[in-house]
């Protein structure tokens, strides 16, 4: 939902509203008191009590709220809203540098435009270093691949920074007499930034990865850590049970590789790394789990390959994602030593308990198609535009059943 006019008010309203909780006294009461009313009813009437149309606002920044605001964004950083996320950092910072710029002078401007810069540098690094971070411990990347992603975000960032300069130079804004004091709310006025300004640019001339790549490894990256958690958190070990969701991820990279959306840089670094993240499974199978003394020995790693093998050479050979999974699905069933695996098996390919909703292949199935129409709707463009485009994979009602 885009940030209007009635937010700005409240947000206004909240910045002038600092409550000491330490104090206990009367004004401090009814301050909180009107704090709590605003926000059970935010569409209240906050112009009565701050008074914006004829006081306005003085251009001062309430720097921990701006730092406040940059950690809030980081922390919901995702490959969805990656794009977003770029989005704000810039506009914010433009805005904020233009609005010192127009209401300082002298020593005090120096010094605001300086501690733009210090509280700038240091939120930005820590959300491109944290989504890098998060990227390395989820793929098994190299600590150099990580800071090479690091970077390139930082310079798109940078980029964008640009892209919302030339926009302020001829952004303008109508707004009413009484509403003049919005061109000193820089969240408002970046908000106003981003719906002038043109798509995010889906690369940087010097960046080693686009937006694109960072967008779909944090897609991938979130599969995989489903995946990590369902091994962390089931039960027996069985290897029959966690080799067909990694594959079916392994699919979709391929097929991402394959079709362009991503560079030849992350194709590379994401095919080379797929190995690491499978002995994390394995790892993560043989780790004891909290009150055990000694972990489950069910999973095979060796097995493990041999059965991924053969699902990606059927997809090699066909292209086929579907027909990939069944004959996996089917070898299983063939070579599987433990009755209990080909059982669960046999109920895998067989409609489930209540008839309804057809075989459990059928979820692998679903999401390969729904990958597939998301692939082709995208040809050609810098993002996916949802999560289901690299949904989290696990078929947890097999797993948690039957693990």
């Amino acid at each position: 939902m885009a940030y209007g006019k009635q937010d700005a008010i409240r947000d206004a309203w909240g910045d002038k509203m600092q409550v000491d909780l330490t104090k206990d006294d009367c004004e401090t009461a009814l301050l909180l008191t009107v704090r709590y009313s605003l926000l059970s009813n935010p569409c209240a009437s906050m112009e009565d009590f701050l008074q914006l149309k004829e006081k306005g606002l003085d251009g001062s920044v309430n720097w921990s709220g701006v730092s406040s605001d940059f950690s809030e964004i980081t922390n919901a950083a995702n490959g969805e809203n990656l794009k977003e996320t770029i989005d704000y950092f810039a506009s914010r910072y433009v805005a904020l540098a233009s609005q010192i710029s127009r209401t300082h002078t002298g020593q005090e401007l120096a010094d605001q435009l300086a501690k733009l810069e210090e509280v700038f540098a240091k939120d930005s690094q820590k959300f491109a270093s944290s989504y890098a971070s998060r990227l390395k411990k989820a793929l098994g990347i190299s600590n150099q691949m990580a800071q090479s992603m690091e970077c390139s975000l930082a310079q798109l960032i940078t980029q964008r920074i640009s892209d919302y300069q030339a926009v302020q130079k001829t952004l303008d804004i109508e707004l009413e007499p009484d509403e003049q004091w919005l061109r000193n709310h820089d969240k408002y006025m970046a908000a106003q930034l981003r719906q002038a300004a043109r798509e995010v640019p889906a690369s940087h001339a010097n960046a080693d990865f686009t937006l694109a790549d960072l967008q779909w490894a944090s897609e991938i990256a979130g599969s995989y850590q489903s995946l990590y958690a369902s091994v962390s958190g089931g039960g027996k070990h069985h290897t029959e049970f966690y080799v067909l969701s990694p594959a079916l991820v392994d699919m979709k990279t391929e097929a991402l590789a394959d079709s362009g959306i991503l560079s030849q840089n992350m194709s590379t670094v994401l095919r080379d790394s797929m190995e690491n993240r499978h002995k994390r499974i394995a790892e993560i199978a043989h780790t004891p789990r909290v009150g055990e003394q000694q972990a489950d020995s069910a999973f095979d790693y060796a097995r493990f390959k041999d059965i991924y093998s053969r699902v990606l050479d059927v997809f090699h050979r066909t292209g086929d994602a579907v027909s990939a999974i069944r004959e996996g699905g089917r070898y299983i069933q063939k070579t599987a030593h433990s009755t209990s695996v080909q059982y669960r098996y046999e109920d895998f390919f067989a409609p489930s308990g209540n008839g309804s909703n057809g075989p459990k292949f059928n979820a692998y199935k679903s999401n390969w198609e729904a990958f597939q129409k998301s692939l082709e709707s995208q040809k050609g463009a810098m993002q996916p535009t949802t999560l289901g485009g690299i949904p989290h994979l696990y078929d947890s009602q097999f797993v948690d059943a039957y693990a």
